[in-house]
């Protein structure tokens, strides 16, 4: 009976520790090169110039907050996406008015839609990212935050 419970134990630990090892899996090579891809992408026609791209992990349904300042020189677009373990984000922007720019980003690995910003005056905005759902049963991914402006 004794060996029975040894048995099931170990093989409890090893099923819990399964799951944990997969939920804690944070490389961020994947994202990295979903970035990499759709700079290269804007920036090879020579039509628009990224000023700033960040790379961050998330847990659960935080809401990670990134703040950036911006001058009236260009007009902006900022767009998000997640890598394959987060199913779709939501982006919020705010000058610190009360009225906050927001998309959902219902894909992932598809840097669309984007939020076009044109500050009247160098002011500092602040972002957030947060994950309304992940894909099958992860509970963390990495997202990406790209700001780019049309070249003249």
């Amino acid at each position: 009976m004794k060996s029975i419970n040894i048995f099931f134990l170990s093989l409890l630990i090893c099923c819990c520790t399964f799951k944990i090892h997969a939920q804690n899996e944070k490389s961020i090579q994947d994202i990295k090169d979903l970035v990499s891809s759709f700079i290269l992408q804007l920036e090879s026609g020579n039509y628009y110039k990224v000023v700033n791209s960040i790379i961050d992990s998330v847990e659960n349904i935080e809401t990670k907050a990134i703040s950036i300042t911006l001058d009236p020189s260009h007009e902006y677009y900022v767009t998000a996406f997640g890598n394959d373990k987060i199913f779709s984000l939501t982006l919020k922007i705010s000058d610190g008015s009360p009225e906050e720019i927001q998309y959902n980003a219902a894909s992932t690995q598809i840097a669309l839609p984007y939020i076009v910003l044109k500050p009247i005056i160098t002011t500092l905005y602040n972002l957030f990212v947060n994950v309304k759902q992940y894909c099958l049963d992860y509970t963390s991914g990495h997202f990406a935050v790209i700001i780019y402006y049309k070249l003249q």
